[in-house]
C-alpha cells in the first residue's frame, strides 16, 4: 500500500563525539595570521526524521492507514524524485472513533542510517 501525504516536517538530530577542551579560548593564528580555536572534540553523527500528516481522512480511510503502525517495513520517497529509503515508525496518531467518523492521521518515521565525520 502506498500513501501521498500533503503535510511534512522534517528534524535533524545531531551526536558529538569526544569533548571540547576547556581552555578552548586560547587561539592560535593560521597561517594567513587569521585567529582560530582549535576543535578537540572528535566528530559529528546526524540522521533525520519525518513527520507526515493527513487531514480529514474518513474512517475507512483512517484504518487503512493505521495499519502502518504494525507494518515491518516502511519506505519513505523523497519529493517524488524516484529514491526511496528504508524508515523505522516511531509514532502513529490514527483516532477511530465511530462517532467521529474519520480525522487527521500522522505519523513519525526516523531514518535507519546515520552519517558521520571526524575532525581527526
Amino acid at each position: 500500500m502506498s500513501w501521498g501525504f500533503k503535510l511534512k516536517q522534517e528534524t535533524q538530530t545531531r551526536q558529538y563525539s569526544g569533548n571540547i577542551e576547556t581552555g578552548m579560548f586560547d587561539s592560535t593564528l593560521d597561517v594567513g595570521g587569521n585567529p582560530y580555536i582549535g576543535v578537540n572534540y572528535t566528530g559529528i553523527s546526524t540522521s533525520y526524521g519525518v513527520k507526515l500528516k493527513e487531514l480529514n481522512l474518513t474512517s475507512d480511510e483512517l484504518r487503512a492507514v493505521a495499519g502502518i503502525q504494525s507494518s515491518p517495513a516502511v519506505y519513505y520517497m523523497k519529493d517524488n524524485t524516484g529514491s526511496i529509503e528504508l524508515m523505522r515508525v516511531g509514532s502513529v496518531s490514527a483516532p477511530i472513533d465511530s462517532k467521529a467518523n474519520g480525522g487527521d492521521f500522522s505519523v513519525t518515521l526516523k531514518s535507519i542510517s546515520q552519517s558521520s565525520q571526524k575532525t581527526r
